[in-house]
């Protein structure tokens, strides 16, 4: 490798454990622990009804995680990621830092969205487990549970970049 390689993987390894810091011990985290909760109590209410089937059950995570929370979630941590770091001005030392603006970029977006994916991983598993522990845990709830599992963490991760993205562009990004 050569030094700017180097430079440019060891600026991105302190940037993501920093911002990985920031985003693991936030307020943010008791959103997500509501949301989960959320999840849970709702999917435990439909998996309690009479009739309730593997297909209900999917078509409720479906709407309830792929179509709502995960956006709303990424929105949440994506939009304010850069924000906080310009409000309270502590993003003049990564925009001092001998870095391209691109290895800063990336160095945002990798916690971001590890952050999001954990976060989207653990909402699901509690809505998952809340239904299908009392229809049917067996053969076609764990494959559905795995195909959840990996339509979040990619949907996570596109979220994040797009949310990123919106935070740089724009002044008021929530807004």
């Amino acid at each position: 490798m050569n030094m700017d390689t180097t430079v440019a993987l060891t600026g991105i390894a302190a940037l993501t454990r920093h911002f990985l810091k920031k985003l693991v011990f936030s307020r943010k985290v008791l959103i997500s622990i509501l949301v989960a909760a959320f999840v849970a109590v709702v999917m435990g209410y439909a998996g309690s009804q009479d009739g309730a089937a593997v297909v209900d059950g999917t078509d409720l995570l479906d709407v309830l995680i792929l179509f709502f929370f995960m956006p709303v979630m990424a929105m949440i941590y994506g939009t304010s990621l850069i924000r906080d770091e310009i409000d309270d001005k502590s993003i003049t030392h990564v925009a001092t830092a001998p870095l391209d603006r691109a290895v800063s970029y990336v160095g945002y977006y990798i916690p971001l969205a590890l952050t999001v994916s954990v976060t989207m991983v653990a909402v699901n598993a509690a809505g998952f487990l809340a239904y299908f522990a009392q229809v049917d845990l067996g053969g076609d709830a764990l494959e559905v549970w795995g195909q959840f599992t990996v339509l979040v963490v990619v949907g996570s991760f596109v979220y994040s970049a797009l949310f990123l993205a919106v935070s740089v562009l724009l002044k008021k990004p929530v807004f």
